[in-house]
């Protein structure tokens, strides 16, 4: 089984990636596993470094049936905000298209205390989620899943 890390550690923005097979998911790949190489195919074009990363609006297009290809573009460059776009083709057909925001810290008079982020333990002070691989997709086993600071899901049938 092949980890995000070891998928980030073999990636090369410049080579055609093919998802190893544990990151499959019917006939597709884990949509968030291109997410992160769009991000990923940034940052590594770019070493000298982005402001902080701020978001990102990720479009799923079509799915991931061939090896991808990341063609990244900066959409603008201000003083303390940059925009970049991540084309991500399977084959030649448009897979997914992102767009990332990095920008600088800025002081604010407003105050936002309307919410708030649970406080949370150690991870290991939760108990890991245990998958039903009969129907949890086989890149879910690709996480290691502890609910915290809220409330579980219920489904009922």
């Amino acid at each position: 089984m092949t980890s995000f890390a070891q998928v980030l550690a073999q990636f090369d923005p410049s080579v055609p990636f093919v998802a190893p097979a544990n990151w499959q998911q019917g006939r597709t790949i884990f949509g968030g596993i291109s997410a992160a190489l769009s991000l990923e195919a940034v940052l590594r074009e770019r070493p000298q470094g982005f402001p902080p990363f701020k978001s990102a609006q990720v479009s799923f297009i079509g799915p991931v049936t061939q090896a991808q290809t990341f063609d990244t573009s900066v959409l603008r460059e201000g003083r303390s905000v940059t925009s970049v776009s991540v084309d991500c083709k399977s084959g030649d057909e448009l897979a997914l298209r992102t767009t990332l925001l990095f920008a600088q810290p800025r002081a604010s008079r407003i105050t936002h205390e309307a919410w708030g982020c649970p406080l949370l333990e150690e991870a290991s002070r939760y108990t890991t989620l245990a998958l039903d691989s009969t129907i949890a997709p086989a890149c879910a086993f690709n996480f290691e899943m502890r609910p915290a600071g809220g409330s579980r899901q219920l489904c009922l049938q």
